[in-house]
């Protein structure tokens, strides 16, 4: 079974998601954007295989979570580094 921390953790990130889609334009101005929605987008797979491992396939689902996780840290600070080379700058 699942945790609930778990599950309110996956329903915040749903919540992000839905503030990302609809703020889309805004966010597509971003130098290198693609790095952050990636980076988002691995860290909401491990938040769903976080909640789902409890449910079945527990040792493949926390694998993929750690996965998602590490990726989406690299893809996050990838992001950060080309940002701040790129300057703070909105275009």
């Amino acid at each position: 079974m699942f945790e609930e921390r778990e599950l309110i953790g996956l329903l915040l990130g749903c919540f992000a998601a839905v503030a990302m889609i609809r703020s889309r334009d805004v966010l597509g101005k971003l130098p290198n954007h693609t790095w952050l929605l990636a980076a988002f987008s691995f860290h909401g797979i491990a938040w769903m295989s976080t909640v789902v491992e409890g449910i079945c396939l527990p040792w493949l689902l926390n694998l993929l979570q750690h996965l998602s996780s590490a990726i989406g840290t690299v893809c996050l600070a990838w992001w950060c580094c080309r940002l701040r080379k790129n300057g703070w700058k909105v275009a």
